[in-house]
């Protein structure tokens, strides 16, 4: 509830942004990011700015709802500056005012308040005490993320972007406080990723390789050995490929498994644990397929289409597929990968993710969880904590 002295209501805001903004896609493309600071993402933000003064110089970018700086007064901080601008793809902040303009013209005729709007390209020639920034998500958002932290002074800087971004510009996740980041879960409406509110800093604050930061952003206190030892030294157990344009032609799936891209059968909830299922549910294409109930050609007619968008996991032996299939399919084998996509704290699962994902053990036998955990080298109090935790998953004919 916007409670800035307004002559506008948060709904009139939220349709500025929407009309005027939306066209602009590099800064506000709403379908990637949701429409800027919700509720849930501020109230996160004000409390990791817990440790900065309320009379320090906080620097909003883009806040064009104005939730943030309404949070913001609402806590107590009285030195707030909104900064807003454009930002080309480079990273770099573009010369176009349009969105400064706007924004400017609505706080000086609207807000009672006296709320201090300047222009983007403002803040790199400002001392700043701390900075918030939701970028565009994507590599674009990776490169102005390093930009904001490499061009600007500042002591903390709180970022709203998946964290699976900072891994497409070299070296910014190096400066995160890794033990701070807070994934956001059920993130806005029309959001198809999964951000997470992240503190950085100028100086460096890990000595992390990529690979080992790669490992941080899929572990949690259950998965930590299980994806340390799938992605450092296990080798792969079957070809896995992106098919996201398959012709229209049938494959022989006596040897190969399917699995979709988007495994959240609930968008808005995104990796909610009851509503994630990898390999789908009973009534689900994947699992129909899977189970050679239903062909591609068949699908194909079916829905009138040409291509199946899924990830597909190719088998040397059709006794290996059957023994990974009947594993997928089992209530604890199930949950089990559903746990781990859960940890992994992604919307997408494309071939990186299920070769990250799915168990590289010797699929020419049969497997249980308890014997992958033990052959991952979980201890028996280990596996016992992992299994109590399965049942706070849905199973696949939930």
């Amino acid at each position: 509830m916007l409670t800035i002295q307004s002559n506008l209501k948060i709904q009139d805001l939220e349709t500025l942004s929407k009309t005027l903004i939306k066209p602009d896609i590099i800064n506000f493309g709403l379908n990637k990011v949701g429409g800027g600071y919700t509720d849930e993402i501020a109230d996160k933000v004000i409390a990791k700015l817990s440790k900065l003064d309320k009379d320090k110089t906080i620097v909003i970018i883009n806040d064009i709802t104005l939730q943030m700086a309404d949070k913001l007064l609402e806590a107590g901080y009285k030195n707030i500056c909104l900064a807003f601008g454009s930002f080309n793809k480079d990273g770099t902040v573009s010369k176009d005012k349009t969105v400064y303009n706007i924004m400017k013209a609505v706080i000086e005729n609207n807000i009672k308040e006296k709320l201090n709007a300047i222009s983007l390209e403002e803040i790199f020639n400002m001392k700043i005490d701390g900075i918030i920034a939701n970028p565009p998500y994507g590599a674009i958002g990776a490169k102005i993320t390093n930009a904001l932290i490499t061009e600007l002074d500042f002591d903390q800087y709180i970022n709203i972007e998946p964290i699976v971004d900072f891994l497409k510009y070299p070296n910014i996740y190096n400066h995160m406080q890794l033990t701070d980041t807070e994934i956001i879960e059920g993130f806005g409406g029309d959001a198809h990723v999964l951000p997470s509110v992240t503190i950085f800093n100028k100086n460096i604050n890990n000595k992390l390789a990529s690979e080992e930061f790669f490992i941080c952003t899929v572990s949690n206190k259950l998965t930590n050995k299980y994806f340390n030892e799938n992605i450092t030294n296990r080798k792969s157990y079957a070809d896995i490929s992106f098919d996201e344009n398959t012709t229209v032609k049938n494959l022989d799936f006596t040897k190969r498994l399917i699995f979709g891209i988007k495994i959240c059968s609930n968008a808005i909830n995104h990796l909610d644990k009851n509503g994630i299922n990898v390999g789908g549910t009973i009534k689900s294409t994947p699992y129909k397929i899977n189970k050679q109930e239903l062909t591609l050609d068949e699908y194909y007619k079916i829905k009138n289409s040409k291509a199946f968008w899924g990830v597909i996991l190719t088998f040397k032996t059709v006794e290996e597929r059957t023994n990974a299939f009947k594993f997928s399919y089992s209530k604890d084998g199930f949950r089990f990968l559903n746990l781990l996509a859960h940890s992994m704290q992604r919307d997408n699962f494309h071939a990186k993710e299920y070769a990250v994902l799915f168990p590289k053990v010797d699929w020419t036998r049969s497997w249980t969880v308890e014997e992958i955990l033990k052959d991952y080298g979980y201890t028996e109090d280990e596996i016992k904590t992992v299994m109590a935790d399965l049942d706070n998953f849905k199973g696949m004919d939930d």
